[in-house]
């Protein structure tokens, strides 16, 4: 009996040691991978096979199958771009387990590898024996469509593509890539109109893509529809894309058809006043100057009551402006001229702040054709209505800056409905004003002190449009919550906030290098089914479909923003970086969370490496840094394309504005939403 006892504990020690060693060996291989030590996590997995196949038996198998190892070696050897050997460890996957996720992942690897009848045979294959049986799994629906539409392209067989498309599109029509693979068959047939068609249908859907607004303008010229392709060669013009050449179409244009110059002798409308809801706030609440508009030199406003400009002194410069109408201040050579309806007023030596103050204390101003979004896919102009007063601070012998002087619970109800939809729950909406409270308070004096003012009123900072954006739910939200903060150790936080983290927020110390205790990566999946951090293959699954999480809890994830996918426009790189043919693009470092910390892009003629929130800007204006790349090379070896799988949008840092939405269905208040993502953190009031 004793011996039998000493059997049973030995084994189960044997047992518990094999968990921990195996264990051990799979953190190793995470840890390797994160830090871009491919060699040795392909060495760790290596060593975990020899394991599993020198005894059927072991304990390991139940942690970690053969057809996980196979699946991830795989993967690991697409990162290094080494097509042959991650082809060879997909198909000793699929020789372990049967079905559609495993063929497809193999028939994909054969497409990269440029191995196009392979890929084919594997692609009949899934659609033969498994179409009707995806089980709902919509994101590898798209993945066959589109991959295997790719596929056909090669082949030069595009009647199959554009039907494989076609049939994608049937499926899901909000997948964009189906659209956007058609107008390239198209345009690679000369045929600009039918390319701009789907290209427009595309960019409808996804108005983040403006490279391709030259293509939809050209099309529409093809069209005969000066006035479209106008407006479209205008669009590419303020976000940057072909602007030289869209400049010169747009002046062509103008041109040839007068209908489409500005006419100076059009009425301008009268601007559209809203009305301003007084709101009673305590007599400690803080103001706070908002950076609305830089290195101007004039500006065209309206008041809706009397007004009076004074100096930074306080001395009235000028007494009696009368409300609503067109006013103006301009500044040439050290000189400001006040006009009334573009009739002078006022000349005089401008050397420092002028201040604009309505008599009524709930008076607002209009500011006239209010640039906004530049560089952005959302770049406008509108007319803006603000509460509080406006300052003029010179800025240099020409120029000036207009900066709004508003108190801070004033100034959050419009930032919290520009931030956050004010149709989605209370408690998410009082989360996101002790949010947008917080990063207030702790960046005044900081961020723009250099400049002049307080905080920025564009994504830099977060998005302020004055009473525009006010609405009645919001408006609640801010004043339930009046003074509340977010405070570790006694201090205000520094409470940044993001639009979707896709499953996982980021540490500030990923981001911006700055380590904050409260700012650490926390987990908003729901149902414990990822335990971050991942090994490769699980990484690749979380990013490549959308498991559910308060991230991406429906109505509130948008399908572009909860999971994305994005084709990189490897001819900009080579031109932006004169790389010359690119080579690879290597994933260097990622963080625990998955995001990815520094990559380099490999061309004939230089190497360029980018890290943390630069990432998203040099690629072409991603939405986040959290994604995988899917390469597939020419025949000689060079990058052809280059498609990014990603998860979220924005730094991933701090507050996640939609996960808060999905926890105020589940019945969370905003304290306990507030602190999920902030650690160690109280909610005090400051005033």
């Amino acid at each position: 009996m004793f011996k039998k006892i000493v059997v049973a504990v030995i084994t189960i020690i044997l047992i518990t040691l094999t968990f921990s060693l195996s264990g051990y060996a799979l953190d190793n291989v995470k840890e390797y991978y994160y830090n871009g030590q491919y060699e040795e996590a392909i060495e760790r997995l290596e060593e975990l096979l020899d394991e599993i196949e020198s005894n059927s038996d072991n304990e390991l198998n139940k942690e970690i199958s053969e057809y996980d190892i196979y699946r991830n070696l795989a993967i690991i050897y697409l990162e290094k771009g080494e097509q042959e050997a991650a082809l060879n460890n997909f198909q000793e996957a699929e020789s372990f387990k049967d079905g559609y996720k495993a063929i497809l992942e193999n028939a994909i690897a054969l497409f990269n590898a440029g191995w196009y009848d392979d890929a084919e045979e594997k692609f009949i294959e899934i659609f033969d024996e498994y179409e009707n049986r995806f089980n709902g799994n919509e994101n590898y629906i798209n993945h066959l469509y589109y991959f295997s539409g790719l596929n056909s392209m090669k082949t030069g067989d595009y009647t199959n593509a554009i039907d494989r498309f076609q049939k994608g599109i049937y499926f899901d029509s909000s997948y964009i890539k189906y659209y956007i693979g058609i107008g390239e068959i198209a345009e690679s047939t000369g045929d600009i109109v039918q390319a701009a068609r789907n290209y427009e249908e595309a960019f409808t859907r996804d108005t983040s893509l403006t490279y391709l607004l030259p293509t939809i303008a050209r099309g529409y010229e093809e069209m005969g529809d000066h006035y479209q392709a106008f407006q479209y060669w205008q669009r590419s013009i303020r976000v940057g894309v072909e602007e030289s050449y869209a400049r010169q179409r747009a002046d062509t244009l103008r041109e040839k058809y007068p209908e489409l110059r500005p006419d100076p002798d059009r009425e301008i409308p009268e601007p559209s006043w809203r009305d301003v809801r007084p709101i009673e706030v305590r007599e400690s609440t803080p103001d706070v100057d908002i950076g609305l508009i830089n290195d101007v030199n004039n500006l065209r406003f309206q008041v809706d009551s009397d007004f009076k400009i004074v100096d930074g002194e306080g001395n009235v410069i000028l007494d009696g402006g009368d409300a609503y109408r067109e006013w103006s201040i301009e500044q040439r050579t050290n000189r400001i001229s006040i006009k009334r309806r573009g009739f002078l007023v006022k000349e005089f030596q401008f050397d420092g702040d002028l201040i604009i103050k309505p008599e009524n204390e709930n008076g607002s101003i209009l500011l006239y054709e209010v640039q906004y979004g530049s560089g952005y896919f959302w770049a406008n102009q509108e007319d803006r209505q603000y509460r509080g007063e406006m300052k003029i601070s010179k800025t240099s012998p020409h120029n000036f800056n207009v900066i709004n002087r508003v108190n801070l619970e004033e100034y959050l109800i419009s930032v919290v409905p520009a931030e956050m939809p004010a149709s989605w729950p209370q408690e998410a909406l009082r989360a996101q004003a002790v949010a947008a409270r917080s990063y207030a308070m702790f960046q005044i004096g900081r961020k723009h002190a250099a400049d002049g003012y307080d905080l920025c009123a564009t994504v830099h900072c977060a998005v302020y449009r004055g009473i525009n954006s006010e609405n009645d739910r919001t408006t609640q939200a801010v004043l339930a919550t009046t003074g509340e903060v977010g405070k570790h150790n006694g201090q205000v936080i520094d409470a940044v906030f993001s639009a979707n983290s896709g499953g996982h927020t980021e540490a500030s110390g990923n981001v911006w290098g700055g380590e904050r205790e409260y700012l650490q990566g926390v987990s908003t999946v729901s149902n414990n089914e990822y335990e971050f951090p991942l090994l490769p293959a699980e990484l690749r699954d979380f990013l490549m479909t959308s498991p559910e999480s308060y991230s991406g809890r429906s109505p509130f994830a948008s399908r572009n923003a909860y999971r994305w996918t994005w084709e990189l426009q490897l001819s900009d790189l080579i031109d932006n970086y004169d790389l010359g043919k690119i080579k690879d693009i290597e994933i260097t470092e990622r963080t625990p969370s998955g995001y990815i910390r520094s990559l380099d892009i490999i061309g004939e003629n230089d190497r360029v490496s980018f890290s943390g929130d630069t990432i998203r800007s040099r690629l072409g204006g991603l939405r986040s840094n959290n994604f995988i790349i899917n390469k597939s090379f020419d025949s000689d070896g060079y990058l052809e394309r280059a498609v990014l799988f990603g998860a979220g949008w924005g730094h991933g840092v701090g507050f996640d504005q939609t996960a808060s939405a999905g926890m105020a269905t589940e019945g969370y208040n905003h304290r306990a939403i507030f602190t999920h993502f902030y650690d160690d953190v109280t909610i005090e009031e400051a005033y």
